[in-house]
């Protein structure tokens, strides 16, 4: 039954009809023909018949084989995007009018959708919210026929029904008033025809279409011919169009755009061609089958044509060039990009800073500034810019000064010719070398411990500076540390030169200071001061410190002393024996060579000592070790012993005599050792000695004697 149609809407598409079919070859209606027929050999769609619709602008339209046996019309979607007609009409599609009567349509698929929901078929369209589907799609791993309905945007299954996929596609869709009924064929003889399906429409446009489902998959429907089978086109693909070939070319830089973009066109296409100069060149006109200046030309396809655009490129203009001056300040280098030593004005220069390794990026100044390692600098004058890095510390040596960064010598007498700033320096990566300097002076090097001598610790330095080389009052001693890989630290001591006599008879007064600097002179080692006494921090090899004045000639002195134990470290011909005890007249250590600090130990008057050799023995010892006098007599750990010594200047010598008892027994009445020495120094001072022991000494008390004879 065909659907009635008012005078004018049946009158208007007759018409067009008639008209389309003069216009051209390639489509056909004839009487009872709800639309018009197209094999699209012509290459294009009759813009007056066919409505291209893409919902997601991103498909593509092409005809293949225009103007041959194999002429047909292609539309292509993309992947990942959605083309999906349910709900919402997203299909790709080509429509036309179409009366709403009954009618027959039949479309050629070359194509057959093999991923899942890869989609092609017709579509019959009432407007933008009712519409049916009729198609094959693939679910990922059979075809299926299929045909859904969509009433005011919303989408319900008619069918369903899987089918066996052939080599291609084709489809026929019969429309009996409100009957719809669709079939299958792989080779347009052999039908499957699916069930009839009932929906009431008003049709005003039919058509191809291609469509995805998720996962969205691209997809090209390939389609040869979509006819009303009331009024086919015979022979299909046979009333093919002249065709022509249309060549452009371009003579120096730039493009050329065509309307429509093909290669070939049917016979009388007029095709609009436009020019398009590359940045810095100039179109200057048309050659071959086209002349003229205007970048925009049409050309119609009466034949072969071949067209060249020519551009010319354009004269810069003379530009400023301005000198860019890179300085470094420490060390790093600057990269600029681009890389030149002039620049055209209104040039944008990068500039990168790159420290050297030990060293970090401190800042631009100059025509640049800030901290970020990149900068960029306009180049509309001459510019000059400053780089300037800073060596970075990591993990510096440590200097380590024991006795604090201000003391003073010589308020408790000039014990001896030199002062000794003692400490130790120390780094993970290794100590390299240290010096001082005195006020500013030039460096001093300073041999680094262990020596097993006076440098007895791992890393401990003992600056030893003669009185004569101080000035009076403050002095600035700075004691530089270098590790291995080129770090250094240096620490600042003032040296403050404050020099006295002491008058006989003296004491010391270990109780008043913990620093034992504030009572007498530590020479080598590791003390502290206090209420019990002046004790050893660190035991080694010859701990001493100096007490008094070297200018005193004739004295007895007296100090007890308790020793805890040895310690290890002695024994090595370095070492030798354990030794607790005093020098008398002492006036300092002596160089024998280049070292530092020095070891001589002579001249001094006397040692009056307690040495562990085999069973243990006091001994006394004039200058360069002779005249000796011993006694052998064991010392009992932790007891404290009283020591008393005496010096005295004789006709034809120097008289030395030595005793010891055990505190809170008599003293002896005579002097248990004594010697006469006619090699001795005139004067000098007390030294204590702990060498290799764990000792404490108590208040030292020395007496006059009186007048020298």
């Amino acid at each position: 039954m065909r659907r009635p149609t008012t005078g004018v809407l049946g009158t208007g598409l007759a018409l067009l009809s008639s008209l389309l079919l003069a216009q051209s070859p390639h489509a056909a209606t004839a009487s009872g023909a709800a639309f018009v027929s197209d094999d699209f050999a012509s290459g294009v769609l009759d813009p007056s018949l066919w409505t291209v619709t893409d919902p997601a602008g991103e498909g593509t339209v092409a005809f293949p084989g225009a103007g041959t046996s194999n002429a047909r019309l292609s539309l292509s979607v993309p992947s990942g995007t959605n083309y999906d007609p349910w709900g919402t009409n997203r299909a790709l599609r080509a429509t036309q009018p179409v009366t709403n009567d009954d009618f027959q349509a039949h479309v050629r698929f070359l194509s057959v959708p093999t991923a899942k929901y890869q989609t092609q078929g017709i579509l019959v369209e009432q407007d933008a919210t009712n519409w049916m589907r009729f198609e094959v799609h693939s679910d990922g791993s059979s075809l299926n026929m299929f045909a859904a309905k969509t009433v005011n945007g919303k989408t319900t299954t008619l069918l369903r029904e899987t089918i066996t996929a052939g080599t291609e596609s084709q489809l026929r869709l019969t429309r009996t008033g409100d009957t719809w009924t669709l079939a299958h064929s792989t080779d347009g003889t052999t039908w499957i025809t699916a069930e009839t399906i009932n929906h009431t429409i008003q049709a005003t446009h039919i058509g191809p279409f291609a469509a995805n489902g998720s996962p969205y998959p691209t997809f090209t429907a390939d389609i040869d011919y979509f006819f009303d089978t009331a009024a086919p086109i015979e022979p299909e693909d046979g009333n093919t169009a002249t065709t022509h070939t249309l060549t452009t070319t371009t003579d120096g830089q730039g493009t050329i755009t065509r309307n429509p973009d093909n290669t070939t066109y049917p016979e009388g296409t007029d095709v609009t061609l436009t020019a398009t100069p590359a940045n810095g060149w100039t179109f200057t006109g048309w050659t071959g089958d086209t002349t003229g200046p205007d970048p925009t030309t049409t050309i119609t396809m009466n034949t072969d044509h071949t067209v060249t655009a020519t551009f010319h490129q354009d004269t810069p203009p003379e530009e400023d060039e301005y000198a860019l001056t890179v300085s470094v300040n420490g060390d790093g280098t600057v990269q600029r990009s681009p890389s030149a030593s002039t620049y055209p004005d209104g040039t944008d220069v990068t500039l990168t800073a790159a420290p050297a390794e030990g060293w970090t990026f401190a800042g631009w100044s100059g025509d640049a500034s800030g901290t970020d390692e990149s900068v960029v600098v306009m180049m509309d004058a001459p510019r000059s810019v400053t780089a300037t890095f800073e060596q970075v510390s990591v993990d510096p040596p440590s200097v380590d000064v024991w006795y604090g960064d201000d003391q003073t010598f010589g308020v408790a007498g000039v014990s001896q010719r030199w002062v000794n700033v003692l400490g130790n320096v120390s780094d993970a990566d290794g100590i390299q070398s240290a010096n001082y300097r005195l006020n500013g002076n030039a460096p001093v090097g300073l041999s680094i411990g262990s020596d097993l001598r006076r440098l007895y610790g791992e890393g401990d330095v003992n600056v030893e500076i003669p009185y004569d080389d101080l000035s009076s009052g403050a002095n600035t001693v700075a004691i530089t540390a270098t590790d291995t890989t080129g770090e250094s630290a240096t620490e600042s001591v003032t040296v403050r030169k404050d020099v006295r006599s002491p008058s006989l008879p003296y004491s010391t007064s270990w109780g008043s200071s913990q620093n034992p600097n504030d009572v007498a002179q530590v020479v080598d080692g590791k003390w502290t001061s206090g209420s019990g006494g002046l004790t050893i921090v660190e035991p080694g090899y010859d701990r001493t410190v100096a007490v008094g004045d070297s200018s005193w000639d004739n004295y007895e002195v007296e100090v007890p002393v308790t020793v805890r134990g040895l310690t290890p470290g002695y024994g090595t011909p370095q070492s030798g024996s354990p030794v607790v005890g005093l020098a008398l007249r002492w006036n300092g250590h002596t160089p024998r060579d280049t070292e530092e600090p020095a070891v001589g130990w002579y001249p001094t008057g006397a040692f009056a000592w307690y040495q562990w050799y085999d069973s243990g023995r006091y001994a006394l010892i004039g200058n360069d070790g002779w005249p000796l006098s011993r006694d052998g007599a064991p010392w009992d750990f932790g007891t404290t012993y009283i020591m008393k010594a005496r010096v005295e200047s004789v006709a034809g010598g120097t008289d030395y005599s030595y005793k010891w008892w055990p505190q809170g027994t008599s003293e002896p009445q005579g002097w248990s050792l004594s010697v006469t020495d006619d090699n001795s120094p005139d004067t000098g001072g007390v030294l204590l000695i702990a060498h290799h022991v764990d000792a404490t000494f108590g208040t030292v008390d020395v007496s006059p004697l009186g007048d020298s004879p």
